[in-house]
């Protein structure tokens, strides 16, 4: 089970980092409203919860207008802040969004964001809305996540909820919650697996661009001990070219993100041990970068992807073929993101 929070700058005002640690295991945190970001930015809590080693996502408030435009201001936003691994939520609440358009503008907002971002997407919303103008349980998704707020007395302890009947990922619970290291009330959440809430899941990625592609990397073994050197836990190795690229000129970036992996205490072990090896090209035209012709190890904490750029110069032959072996230790598992500059 976890326990995470709602963040604004704007109203939580958070007093003490390391008592926050101790008393949650992640936070949602509001990045953009309407056709900007938050009047109070998010750079502040997003970095506070990389020190203190607690996973973050970000959430939208829906405002009346285009839902398209408004997914691409949240997916540049999440890409500008960086370090998040918990899926990003639409916050669905605003009665100005007239209620025959409620479930259309939802569905266009996060199928515009899962396209963009390739990642699993929740809608937030109260059990009374889900239940009257949203119904995500009849969507033709298999990304999607529910959060769902009903508070009952609203006394800053859990109730069940018990006015939607279908699926709930995450349950807010009050609006006058009490955490350690947060001055005054917040909004909290409670989930069974914060697994359960991962960007991106264990799982194949898809990508609906032709200058990205996606490779997936089942989990590891869990290590017996989560807190041992990381370098020491059960590996797997993947294979994976990068095949018929000489068409262009230009530069290839290769990011890997692995999903977050926590001990029993809660605290973030090391995510990946990460050895990039056997790096060949059928066209030996190609200028290699050191990293790239040797091994490359990379301790990755937290849940930040780290990015690895081969700028390749070739000729126009379709048949040149770049591969790359990865030898990682993962329990979450993860993907490697090949994006294609031109």
């Amino acid at each position: 089970m976890a326990e995470l929070v709602d963040l604004y700058q704007q109203y939580n005002t958070v007093t003490d980092e390391r008592a926050l640690a101790g008393a949650i295991d992640g936070a949602m945190i509001k990045m953009t409203d309407g056709s900007g970001e938050a009047i109070v930015h998010a750079d502040n809590y997003a970095a506070m919860m990389r020190r203190i080693g607690r996973p973050y996502g970000g959430y939208h408030f829906a405002e009346p207008g285009d839902p398209i435009a408004q997914a691409d201001v949240f997916a540049g936003t999440l890409r500008r802040i960086g370090g998040w691994t918990l899926a990003p939520a639409l916050d669905m609440e605003n009665g100005g969004i007239p209620i025959a358009d409620r479930d259309d503008w939802s569905r266009a907002f996060m199928q515009r964001l899962r396209d963009d971002l390739q990642c699993r997407v929740m809608v937030y919303s109260s059990t009374s809305w889900l239940q009257s103008y949203l119904q995500p349980d009849s969507w033709p998704y298999d990304w999607d996540l529910t959060w769902a707020a009903q508070y009952g007395v609203n006394d800053g302890y859990r109730h069940p909820p018990n006015l939607y009947p279908g699926r709930i990922d995450m349950h807010q619970y009050t609006s006058d919650g009490r955490v350690p290291g947060i001055a005054g009330s917040v909004d909290r959440d409670w989930c069974p697996d914060i697994n359960a809430l991962l960007a991106y899941p264990v799982g194949p990625v898809t990508s609906s661009e032709e200058a990205v592609s996606h490779i997936y990397l089942p989990p590891t073994p869990a290590p017996k001990d989560p807190k041992s050197d990381p370098s020491t836990w059960p590996t797997a190795e993947v294979t994976f070219p990068i095949a018929q690229i000489g068409g262009w000129h230009g530069a290839c970036w290769l990011q890997a993100v692995f999903a977050p992996y926590f001990d029993a205490d809660r605290d973030p072990t090391y995510n990946a041990y990460v050895r990039w090896a056997n790096y060949f090209c059928t066209d030996d035209r190609v200028n290699r970068e050191p990293w790239a012709v040797g091994v490359d190890d990379v301790l990755n904490r937290q849940g930040e992807p780290f990015r690895r750029m081969w700028p390749a110069k070739w000729g126009p032959a379709p048949a040149n073929t770049v591969s790359f072996s990865i030898v990682y230790a993962a329990p979450r598992g993860g993907y490697i993101e090949v994006e294609r500059e031109r």
